[in-house]
């Protein structure tokens, strides 16, 4: 799987929650950009998040591609509200993020979030707003990490919604769950 970079990209921006999905994507174009000597900057914004797992991430990535990545830290958490107002700072760039598609009839949430069970994913908020991953399912994203060698980076990721120990019962913990399971991926 590759992440392609638009020809006019002059700032990639990630929105990055160290989840599989925004992980995979920071992998991904990391290795995009190396490969096409297009050495376009790449910034991510975490959102506020009850997990810290992106720090790790960050670490992870940076040490792989021998690069620091620089991020932001973002305090609102409507997705919608983020794009935009990174689009107003970084005008010439693009924001990327890792929605994948929802998942609505493998498994029930025993633990529910307002607003987040099941995720809502609307279109993208403008043409400067890429989601590469909104028509794949998370197990072919997991998938993606043994592909690349990379489960030591898909270990460090965290999916849950409430904290950083994964509570198993929320949709995100469920959803990745049953992807590693559909993938055959043995951790």
């Amino acid at each position: 799987m590759r992440v392609t970079i638009p020809e006019d990209c002059k700032n990639i921006n990630v929105l990055l929650s160290g989840g599989v999905d925004s992980t995979l994507l920071l992998f991904l174009l990391m290795k995009e950009r190396r490969l096409t000597n297009n050495f376009v900057r790449i910034k991510c914004f975490v959102m506020n998040s009850p997990t810290t797992a992106y720090k790790h991430v960050l670490n992870w990535v940076s040490l792989y591609f021998e690069e620091e990545i620089p991020f932001q830290r973002m305090t609102r958490r409507f997705i919608r509200q983020a794009v935009e107002n990174i689009l107003l700072i970084s005008p010439d760039g693009y924001v990327f993020t890792g929605c994948n598609v929802v998942v609505t009839d493998e498994f029930v949430p025993t633990v529910y979030l307002h607003g987040d069970t099941p995720p809502k994913r609307g279109p993208e908020y403008s043409e400067r707003h890429l989601r590469p991953f909104i028509d794949v399912t998370k197990d072919v994203l997991i998938k993606e990490y043994e592909t690349h060698g990379i489960l030591d980076l898909f270990k460090l990721t965290v999916s849950c919604g409430v904290s950083d120990v994964p509570c198993g019962g929320c949709y995100f913990c469920m959803e990745r769950q049953w992807g590693v399971e559909k993938a055959g991926i043995v951790l």
